[in-house]
């Protein structure tokens, strides 16, 4: 058996075998096994098999490639030595460690070391490998090209010339080669303990082995893969908030069900719906003011139900071909979020589409993506009140990537379809890059204007800025300190933003984002007419095994107080704590104290248990 390494190298087509070998070592073949197929796995076996790390010298020898081993001469061994120390030994002195004649059929059989089983004769054709074949599609993709078929290239590209400065040194290893250690990272692996989608139908979720040829549905090319999967989480805390309202105590539950049925490989249907919750309250216990209730929501209604896919991938199987072009796109009562969910978190009854992955030389932009979205239904927007079927939007979003960073915008037309004169257009702005390895910074900007009416009584105009700051650290995946900003003047809107998303100012910290549970208290969340900040310390584990955040909030309120939610400044002090259980379930836990002028001051505790599946 070998006694070291053995790594087999494809490179454009060209096969190399590079083999370590400290001490001699014998390569045995079963006596029975013929030329072709049975040859090769024979050869393969006596590969696999490694003994304990060697502590001489040791030398590389690399096997020719099929066509240079023809051209040696018969009775050699046809192997090249590759220097690695002081060693004296040569291929002579060593047994064959991969028989040539097993390879290609030619030659003869070299004399065998003592104790060494000579290896079978052959006179035939060398086999063909596994990786020496080709598929019978991709063969079948090949036939229909051109005989003389070149690739389409951009006009634009060119040839770059050589410059010594674009590479470095290749550094020199230090320490003494040690293939088992080299092999450890493969050897050494072991299988992930996941949580298994609570219902799977067809093909497994991210499974392993090979699958049964899929069946051609859609077309050669877009291959359907048939499979129904039902997965989600399982939400249940205890909490109990101070507002203005009184003294609020809750046991809540929530169940968020996913149903996903795949198609292809870019098509599928989806669904979403919260079984035991209704809006925004949740099946549980509530103590409101030393008043007991049981809340016994339950809700089959579909919260989002839509389709998606690659109107390119559907086009190409239709008619046989790779796609000709990618355009994703997506139909029905479907969840929409641009910039993190500031300038619109919503699911709402339209289509949208997507240009992808364009580029722009002129520009210097490296790539950008144009989503473009018409929604005619279930539009939620304090803009409108409480209707979410007062109102139309039209609309695009852009992400791209240049200047060292990436810009995100947006516009998008909203149409009051009460004749109310609510209508107003709405647009954003926002460039996230990193400066001096030091500062990770987005600035954001999202504007209303167009609306009818007194200004102090348009429900959508004004303006707001969102800065975001984090500092990187000597640990930055462990340690990360942040800073966020904002600035709002008038009433500024989101696009659409569903009643579990929060306010606009949700991103900004911790003192500002609700649960989605127990109803825990933040500080004035819409921007309108307030500045302030957060300023935080977001720490994990070493190895991610827990999470812990402290900040400080404050508000600070200007202009009309017709428009403002905030009557005056406000403060608050909060934390979060959260920690997995296993692979499966993880608790958290927040608190918070908020010091609230010419109000009664709000707090909150809580305590959730998640389960995902």
């Amino acid at each position: 058996m070998l006694s070291q390494l053995v790594t087999s190298i494809r490179f454009l087509g060209f096969t190399t075998i590079m083999i370590v070998v400290a001490e001699p070592v014998s390569v045995a073949v079963a006596q029975d096994v013929q030329h072709g197929e049975e040859a090769a796995d024979a050869a393969l076996e006596g590969l696999m098999e490694l003994p304990p790390t060697p502590t001489g010298s040791q030398k590389l020898y690399e096997l020719p490639s099929p066509n240079e081993a023809k051209s040696k001469p018969n009775g050699g061994s046809g192997v090249e030595v590759l220097d690695m120390g002081d060693s004296v030994a040569t291929p002579q002195s060593m047994a064959n460690p991969y028989p040539l004649n097993l390879l290609d059929g030619s030659g003869s059989v070299t004399s065998p070391s003592p104790g060494v089983v000579s290896p079978l004769q052959s006179s035939g054709p060398r086999p063909i490998f596994p990786w020496e074949t080709i598929s019978p599609d991709s063969a079948a993709q090949l036939d229909r090209l051109p005989e003389n078929f070149q690739p389409n290239m951009d006009p634009g590209l060119c040839v770059v010339p050589y410059q010594a400065d674009d590479f470095s040194w290749t550094p020199t290893p230090t320490d003494p080669y040690n293939p088992c250690e080299e092999l450890s990272p493969y050897r050494n692996k072991k299988a992930v303990t996941t949580q298994r989608p609570w219902l799977e139908l067809g093909r497994e979720f991210y499974g392993s082995g090979l699958f049964p040829p899929p069946p051609g549905w859609f077309g050669p090319v877009n291959l359907a893969q048939p499979q129904f999967l039902v997965y989600g989480d399982f939400r249940t805390g205890v909490g109990y908030a101070r507002t203005q309202t009184g003294d609020h105590r809750v046991w809540a539950n929530r169940l968020n069900l996913d149903l996903d049925y795949r198609l292809t490989s870019t098509e599928r249907f989806h669904a979403f719906v919260g079984p035991i919750d209704d809006g925004a309250r949740f099946s549980g216990v509530e103590i409101n003011n030393g008043q007991a209730e049981v809340v016994d929501n339950v809700d089959a209604e579909l919260d989002t139900v839509f389709f998606e896919g690659d109107m390119g991938q559907i086009v190409g199987g239709l008619n046989g071909v790779q796609h000709p072009f990618d355009l994703p796109f997506t139909v029905g009562l479907t969840p929409l979020l641009f910039q993190n969910g500031i300038w619109m978190e919503d699911a709402v009854a339209g289509v949208a589409w997507t240009i992808p992955a364009r580029n722009s030389p002129h520009l210097t932009w490296s790539n950008f993506d144009t989503t473009f979205f018409v929604a005619v239904d279930q539009i939620n927007s304090p803009a409108f009140g409480n209707d979410n079927n007062a109102a139309d939007a039209f609309g695009t979003a852009t992400f791209i990537e240049a200047y060292e960073g990436y810009i995100e915008a947006g516009y998008a037309y909203l149409d009051d379809t009460k004749n109310l004169g609510r209508s107003y257009h709405n647009a954003t702005l926002g460039f996230t890059r990193r400066y001096y390895h030091r500062l990770s910074n987005s600035v954001r900007w999202i504007g209303n204007y167009g609306q009818e009416g007194d200004r102090d009584l348009r429900s959508a105009d004004g303006n707001l800025i969102l800065i975001e700051n984090a500092l990187i650290s000597s640990t930055p995946y462990t340690v990360v300190p942040y800073f966020n900003v904002w600035c709002g003047v008038g009433r500024t809107q989101s696009v659409a933003r569903a009643a579990g998303s929060g306010g606009v100012l949700r991103n900004t910290g911790i003192n500002f984002e609700t649960d989605g549970l127990t109803g825990f208290p933040t500080l004035d969340a819409t921007g309108f007419n307030t500045y302030g900040g957060a300023l935080g310390l977001n720490l994990l584990g070493s190895n991610f095994q827990d999470q812990w955040v402290v900040e400080f909030a404050a508000l600070g309120v200007h202009g009309s107080e017709q428009i403002r939610v905030a009557t005056d400044n406000q403060y608050a002090l909060g934390t979060r704590y959260q920690r997995p259980l296993n692979n499966r379930a993880l608790i958290r836990t927040d608190l918070m104290y908020g010091w609230l002028l010419d109000q009664r001051d709000i707090a909150g505790v809580r305590l959730e248990f998640r389960w995902k599946f």
